[in-house]
């Protein structure tokens, strides 16, 4: 039975459970990562007026982000003062809570869903650990992937053909949200072009809104492509020259990206094969649409190499398209095999958002892709990434009170230390930011997604380097500690800087004295209980001085 106009008490309840296991998952993964930061901080300047800028003491300003939109809105709260993490899980938060309402919306109007149906395929997609997750996280995949979809949802919602003007603003909105949201938008103006009805009338609207749909996608993205040039100088972000492009390692780890993710979450793939069932009973140009969606989605993940974050964060905008495809398969099975499969699909689903998922330790460990690191599990990585934000906060924090305006600092994690020491200029090890990074250095092989490009802090002190920054680095690290009895003879990875007066420490002052002619100065300095930090707690400076 279609649920199609229907507001009973059962379909309402079905959307309200849905809901409530949303915001449960939602909780769970609440977190802001360290990246959303770098974009923070240019919607600080913006709202300062200081223009899209992560340094406002260089001359010529770095796009080192890749959601534009996203950026100018959380600008507006920082206006005003509202604390931009709420901001961006609120905002962030709203999107997704959206997304599933409109993902049951279009099972109950095109797929001939009851209100059992209904309540199985939202809960099928508020129990996926990805959709959970990155319901916060402080990035625009949220937001973009609602946007994503309300191009879907525009051209695929109603049978009399698609909503034109719903389909230009959400194709214009994710366009700018983020600088692959054209691939997406791509995949679905295709499909819905070349799948569209064989009744004349109805193939005829498909088709004249899916050409004007492109031709505002094309004239905003080439609106946004002038104004970057005209501000940044480039005809891209500095991202992607940093993170993007073909080589066969990526396209290996992008396989291992993918087989991961699959791993994690079956239910996906469970979802894709029932979709399959009798597809040519149901609505094709829809269904089609969500095949392709799905797979150009894995094949984007793979081009590109992945990415370092949890649960396949790339692969988000295909979450709904699954979840509908399991809604078709659930309508052509019998009620019993229905149910039998929901609950499959939901006990994997949350055995793995606790980190109990079925998957074998060895099958999951042979799907290895973040290549400068030892194997985390998906849950283990946000867990880790959630603790470095944190601490990552208390050392800007620490450093804004103790570093003066101007000074400059090489640091590899730029994300929240930089946010909340906002006078401090950054030199970016991975290059997001700092532009002769990717200049003078070629992607390393066996990288982690993402990392591809990565100097050594001693790159930064190399005379033609230096020639061209803005400044002479300032300092070569930070860490906040809270033990001052600490010797350590190896660099632990989770540190910035070690402790200074290590045997590290020793051994890096002798090489840049001998190399460069700089001398390090470890600084310490004791921070304050009533200054919001742990009592003992010590901030630890190195010092570059210049003789």
């Amino acid at each position: 039975m279609s649920t199609k106009g229907e507001r009973g008490p059962r379909v309402l309840a079905a959307y309200a459970l849905a809901g409530i296991v949303w915001a449960c998952f939602a909780w769970r993964f609440e977190f802001i990562c360290d990246d959303a930061f770098i974009s923070f901080r240019y919607s600080r300047n913006l709202a300062l007026g200081n223009g899209l800028v992560y340094d406002t003491l260089r001359e010529v300003p770095v796009e080192g982000y890749s959601n534009f939109l996203w950026v100018v809105w959380l600008s507006l709260f920082e206006r005003f003062g509202v604390e931009i993490t709420a901001a961006a899980k609120w905002s962030s938060m709203a999107a997704s809570l959206i997304l599933l309402v409109l993902t049951m919306s279009l099972a109950a109007r095109r797929l001939s869903l009851g209100a059992g149906g209904l309540a199985a395929t939202g809960l099928f997609l508020a129990t996926l650990p990805a959709f959970g997750l990155w319901s916060t996280g402080g990035l625009a995949t949220m937001p973009s992937a609602l946007a994503i979809f309300g191009v879907l949802y525009a051209f695929h919602s109603d049978e009399d053909g698609p909503k034109l003007p719903l389909a230009i603003i959400c194709a214009g909105t994710a366009t700018l949200l983020r600088a692959d949201g054209v691939g997406y938008l791509g995949l679905i103006l295709i499909a819905s072009y070349a799948s569209a009805s064989s009744t004349p009338e109805l193939r005829q609207k498909m088709r004249g809104a899916a050409l004007i749909t492109v031709a505002s996608v094309i004239s905003i993205g080439l609106a946004h492509a002038i104004w970057r040039h005209g501000f940044y100088g480039e005809w891209v972000p500095n991202t992607a020259k940093v993170k993007a492009g073909l080589t066969t390692a990526r396209v290996e780890r992008g396989l291992l990206y993918v087989g991961s993710f699959i791993v994690a979450l079956p239910a996906v793939l469970i979802a894709v094969g029932i979709g399959a069932r009798r597809w040519r009973e149901g609505p094709v140009a829809l269904l089609l649409t969500l095949f392709t969606l799905i797979a150009g989605s894995f094949a984007y993940s793979i081009y590109v190499g992945g990415d370092f974050m949890p649960f396949g964060r790339f692969l988000v905008p295909a979450l709904p398209a699954a979840a509908l495809l399991f809604a078709w398969g659930w309508s052509r099975l019998a009620p019993k095999p229905a149910w039998a499969l929901t609950c499959l699909c939901l006990l994997s689903s949350v055995s793995e958002a606790y980190d109990r998922g079925p998957a074998p330790a060895s099958i999951r460990e042979s799907l290895h892709f973040r290549s400068d690191r030892e194997f985390q599990t998906e849950v283990t990585r946000w867990a880790e990434m959630k603790r470095n934000a944190a601490a990552w906060e208390l050392w800007g924090r620490a450093l804004a009170l103790h570093t003066k305006p101007g000074e400059s600092m090489i640091l590899g994690g730029i994300g929240a230390i930089a946010y909340r020491a906002p006078e401090l200029m950054i030199y970016d090890t991975y290059g997001l930011v700092t532009p002769e990074v990717s200049a003078h250095t070629a992607p390393l092989e066996g990288a982690s997604p993402g990392h591809d490009v990565r100097v050594q802090d001693d790159f930064f002190l190399r005379p033609e380097i230096l020639a061209e920054l803005p400044s002479k680095p300032t300092y070569l690290g930070a860490l906040v500690g809270l033990d001052m009895t600490a010797q350590l003879t190896e660099r632990p990875e989770w540190l910035l800087t070690p402790f200074p007066g290590d045997a590290y420490i020793q051994r890096i002052a002798a090489k840049f004295s001998a190399d460069y002619g700089v001398r390090l100065e470890s600084e310490v300095i004791s921070l304050s209980a009533n200054e919001g930090f742990p009592e003992n707690s010590v901030l630890h400076l190195l010092r570059l001085h210049y003789d």
